[in-house]
């Protein structure tokens, strides 16, 4: 009886990762066997796969972060709204920092780290790229969900997540390949990304004001601006991508989306419970 009690709480928990693995794992095994030459274009995308799941790392660390405090929290009646609220800000920050550098140097990413077919990864690189912002965005409030105990809600977003992504691919890739796994793979996250910061933010009362989206707006062009000019400017690639990440997050504190004060505060909090 205990055993099964086990099971069936912990049930929900791995059908959960099991329907959002589906659909973070579906689009290489896809282009391999839908396509006569599928297994060159799942090398292709896995060129600028192994990139985007590194950087997701950092996300999966401050889920972690957030996840026993959000617990906490919630367990004792406190408000989870404002530390969701800045850990969204400080992810957003960051990630879309990263994104936008990446992206708009996508192919001297790829030239530095391959020799091979970069041509064909850096602009399926460059979309999942934008797949990192919606991660990120999955990562804080799809964790608010989960410590919340919503697991029919996400069970469900990540059973449409795995149908739509899915769908997708055998659409696009036949006739874009890798590039057409990664525009599926980004239609997925941004949506799925989408429905859990709309239900979250309406349960847990997370304040995201229209002036939070347009610092975003504005770090993003002004960080695709500095790249454009440093790239004018004939900089080597290394230099582009140091002085572009760097240029970024100064906008981003600048703007208060990054907030070193902020940081402290999660970090602050994480050691007093």
């Amino acid at each position: 009886v205990f055993i099964w009690s086990i099971v069936r709480q912990s049930f929900p928990y791995a059908l959960l990762v099991l329907l959002m693995t589906f659909y973070y794992r579906t689009d290489s095994v896809m282009l391999e066997r839908m396509l006569p030459d599928g297994a060159f274009h799942a090398g292709v995308y896995a060129q600028g796969f192994r990139f985007f799941e590194a950087l997701n790392m950092l996300g999966y660390l401050f889920a972690g972060l957030l996840l026993p405090m959000f617990s906490r929290m919630l367990k004792e009646g406190n408000d989870v709204g404002p530390l969701a609220g800045l850990a969204f800000r400080l992810m957003l920050g960051g990630a879309l920092v990263v994104a936008v550098v990446a992206g708009l140097e996508a192919q001297a990413v790829m030239d530095l780290r391959y020799s091979e077919a970069t041509e064909l990864s850096a602009p399926a690189f460059a979309v999942l790229m934008g797949c990192f912002v919606a991660v990120g965005t999955t990562y804080i409030f799809g964790t608010l969900l989960t410590a919340a105990g919503d697991l029919r809600l996400l069970n469900t977003m990540a059973a449409g997540g795995m149908v739509l992504n899915i769908v997708l691919n055998l659409v696009l890739i036949p006739q874009y390949q890798a590039l057409g796994a990664a525009w599926a793979s980004l239609i997925t996250q941004g949506l799925t990304a989408l429905v859990q910061l709309v239900f979250a933010a309406r349960r847990h009362r997370v304040a995201l004001p229209w002036h939070l989206w347009v610092r975003a707006l504005l770090v993003a062009g002004s960080t695709a601006g500095l790249v454009v000019l440093l790239g004018m400017a004939h900089a080597g690639a290394p230099l582009r991508l140091a002085l572009g990440l760097a240029g970024g997050l100064v906008f981003a504190v600048g703007s208060g989306l990054i907030s070193p004060k902020g940081i402290a505060v999660v970090l602050r909090d994480r050691e007093a419970r």
